[in-house]
């Protein structure tokens, strides 16, 4: 792509971004877009404390729109869908969730290929060691080394085991279906037993706090910025 667009100028500038934050209400593309905005002295003349200030007052009553969404047992009831910002909640909560998702599909997917890798290696050695004691005289020494390597295999994928959830409750295989469950219970506002209680660990009151804390501070910050303005 680089080596087409340097033969083959653009009449406009291309920029490639890769940006972080998705799940964190796109960080990443907003700190990029400020980033234009603020090397803009006329676009930032736009904006004074005042407008500032009411589009923060804007955005903590949108915060407060969305924890009374949230505080909703039911979020799909007829009280909570016909609560303001109950649309972009529900978005936040989808973003989330495949987000969290993501992250567990990654590391099950990463554990189930070295899982796969430690059986090989387990039925070589198995296979190796059962060929070896067919010999006379039977090369004790080596069975023995192998004994051990398979011992260690061995406990490797019973732990491997126990954190996919191939044995005992839980695991990360019953994790990614429940996130899974969690997406199906959002996109099509159909109750999930087990979704809900998914969809409830995203809620984080403390989270939710310390993001409606730093709006407050701001806002705060920026109404003694126009007093002393003014004065």
């Amino acid at each position: 792509m680089a080596g087409y667009l340097i033969e083959n100028r653009p009449r406009r500038d291309i920029a490639f971004c890769f940006f972080d934050g998705q799940a964190n209400n796109h960080a990443g593309a907003r700190a990029f877009y400020g980033g234009i905005n603020r090397s803009w002295p006329d676009l930032d003349a736009r904006f004074k404390l005042d407008d500032l200030a009411e589009m923060l007052s804007a955005e903590k009553i949108h915060y407060r729109q969305l924890l009374n969404v949230f505080s909703n047992g039911d979020l799909f009831s007829k009280k909570a869908i016909q609560s303001p910002g109950h649309g972009d909640g529900i978005q936040l909560l989808r973003i989330a969730a495949k987000s969290f998702a993501s992250g567990i599909l990654d590391t099950l997917s990463t554990l189930r290929v070295a899982r796969s890798e430690r059986q090989r290696q387990f039925d070589v050695a198995s296979k190796t060691k059962a060929s070896l004691e067919k010999n006379e005289p039977a090369d004790a020494d080596e069975i023995a080394r192998l004994e051990e390597w398979m011992g260690q295999l061995s406990n490797e994928i019973a732990k491997m085991d126990l954190k996919i959830g191939k044995v005992g409750v839980g695991g990360l295989a019953k994790e990614d279906m429940d996130w899974n469950q969690a997406e199906k219970f959002l996109y099509e506002s159909t109750p999930i037993a087990t979704a809900q209680v998914e969809i409830e660990s995203i809620l984080d009151d403390a989270e939710r706090n310390d993001e409606f804390a730093k709006i407050s501070a701001t806002q705060t910050k920026i109404a003694l910025l126009i007093d002393h303005t003014r004065s």
